[in-house]
């Protein structure tokens, strides 16, 4: 990981001259297709998107954040971010993709109705966006539990849903645990944070 002291971010490009619609591609119901700024042309998911970034900037800055020093009186953040590449957060996405692809085969986890799902239950976190992009990338169905939900709304998500796993902060282990009978399909928790 890299160190860097936090600054503006870079001054964006206006979103017009991101991209160019390609003409007479649009179908009913969807969106065109487009060329981006290299004028390549075809990326139409969001794991192609990622893999083109990783493609062409390997060994830069993707995902970074400030590490929480206090939270008490108040949450006070590191001057500096914590990044991690493209490479790095490949390397972590396919960790846990593969994980997954391998319990949902294995048939630890049971699949939904029509769909592998899997939870996340935390504040945005490195984590999260990892563990999203790996779901994008094995095709699972990811499903977020904002934070901000209580046990009984997030009981109601894991079964409407059929979420047989879920990735959380520590903070809410230990209602998952609580509510695990009101919750049968709920198989796995996974923890963003050491255990002590």
């Amino acid at each position: 990981m890299v160190l860097i002291k936090a600054t503006a971010p870079p001054t964006r490009k206006e979103f017009p001259l991101q991209s160019v619609e390609v003409p007479d591609t649009k179908a009913p119901g969807g969106t065109a297709k487009w060329f981006d700024q290299a004028g390549e042309f075809g990326r139409t998911t969001l794991p192609e998107l990622f893999e083109s970034g990783l493609a062409q900037a390997k060994d830069l800055p993707f995902l970074g954040h400030r590490a929480v020093l206090t939270t008490e009186p108040a949450v006070t953040f590191a001057p500096e971010y914590t990044w991690q590449t493209y490479a790095e957060v490949d390397k972590r996405r396919r960790a846990v993709g593969s994980a997954l692809e391998s319990y949902f085969k294995s048939g630890k986890l049971e699949k939904g109705t029509d769909f592998e799902a899997v939870g996340i239950w935390a504040l945005n976190r490195p984590e999260w966006q990892i563990t999203d992009l790996a779901c994008q990338a094995y095709s699972k169905v990811c499903v977020a539990l904002y934070d901000t939900l209580g046990p009984n709304a997030v009981e109601y998500v894991i079964n409407h849903s059929e979420i047989p796993v879920i990735f959380c902060s520590s903070n809410h282990i230990q209602a998952l645990i609580d509510n695990a009978a009101a919750c049968p399909v709920l198989k796995m928790i996974v923890s963003f944070d050491p255990l002590g």
